[in-house]
């Protein structure tokens, strides 16, 4: 009688507590495949607003004089202003989605400069093929560095302007959702 006491208090698991484990590992996995796309978004989008934020410094940095009338991706791209990483040929740039980056005089608006004007005191980035999850994050976080943003040509803010639009997310969240991605467009001053 000892013996069978002492076996059967030495046992393993019982079924109910195998089950509960495998519970939690089956939520954790559910969670897990939940929660990375976001974070993977939340930190593409914090790395492109680095990378805008920090070519918005090259850029004005490169042009003292505020006339951007002579910016282009090509000189961008021979300034270094984005990663190397991005520079892909001797005017090219691309985003982390293969889409060519431009860099370019621009209106208050994001439209194209007169024609005839001397003086451009603004200029624009636009970032193609921007997924609907890091466009939203994107767009949102780059009003607080760029005057005017565009979500496939529409703008969600626009302080530049005689007619400003204030911060619209609604615009962004539905702008954003393209099939292919995004085009996003920055203007600076």
């Amino acid at each position: 009688m000892k013996n069978f006491k002492q076996a059967r208090n030495q046992g393993g698991f019982s079924l109910v507590e195998l089950l509960l484990v495998l519970a939690i590992i089956a939520a954790l996995a559910v969670a897990a495949f939940i929660v990375y796309p976001r974070v993977q978004a939340g930190r593409n989008a914090t790395y492109e607003s680095q990378i805008l934020s920090s070519a918005q410094a090259g850029v004005k940095a490169l042009f003292t004089t505020n006339n951007y009338r002579n910016i282009s991706t090509a000189a961008a791209y021979d300034a270094e202003i984005f990663p190397k990483n991005m520079n892909v040929a001797t005017d090219t740039i691309e985003n982390q989605w293969s889409g060519e980056v431009l860099v370019e005089p621009s209106g208050p608006d994001g439209a194209d400069p007169a024609a005839t004007a001397t003086v451009v005191r603004y200029f624009r980035i636009v970032y193609p093929s921007v997924p609907t999850d890091v466009c939203i994050r994107l767009a949102g976080a780059a009003v607080q560095n760029f005057g005017t943003v565009l979500v496939e040509g529409t703008a969600v803010q626009d302080s530049y302007s005689a007619t400003p639009v204030a911060l619209d997310e609604a615009a962004i969240a539905s702008g954003c959702k393209v099939d292919g991605g995004a085009e996003l467009t920055f203007v600076s001053n």
